[in-house]
């Protein structure tokens, strides 16, 4: 199995906006947070029908029921608030919440555009590294 340089770089991005907002990975939403943005990701559908299509693949994947899956992400969302994650991360990103507690798919979307910028952003430079490293070669 190849791994693709694009797919750890999301899982990185995923880890890490994930320790900003301090959620942590001991809790169920965490991995749930990080199917979500990945399914998103991919299918960028899925986040105008979150709990039909979305929280149902998830718990499909993961043998649990819909509302296990609601019940943990809105969990994880509560323990970064309390912790003040979602406040560190509007700093970080210098990005407000309309309300000062996101509901979980506002969450989700905000992440999922944040990395797909990112990925972007990415590519983008590596491509000018590649341009400038063929240039220095051909000289």
């Amino acid at each position: 199995m190849e791994i693709d340089e694009k797919d750890v770089f999301l899982e990185e991005r995923i880890c890490m906006y994930m320790m900003l907002l301090k959620i942590t990975p001991n809790l169920k939403g965490y991995k749930y947070l990080k199917e979500c943005i990945k399914q998103i990701y991919a299918d960028s559908t899925k986040k105008f029908k979150i709990k039909e299509k979305l929280y149902f693949s998830v718990a499909q994947k993961f043998q649990e029921k819909v509302c296990n899956i609601d019940r943990a992400l809105r969990h994880a969302v509560m323990v970064s608030f309390n912790k003040n994650g979602i406040e560190d991360f509007e700093k970080f990103l210098h990005f407000h919440f309309y309300n000062d507690k996101p509901s979980p798919r506002e969450l989700l979307c905000v992440l999922v555009e944040r990395v797909i910028v990112d990925t972007k952003r990415m590519i983008a430079n590596k491509s000018k590294v590649l341009k400038r490293w063929k240039a220095s070669m051909i000289v």
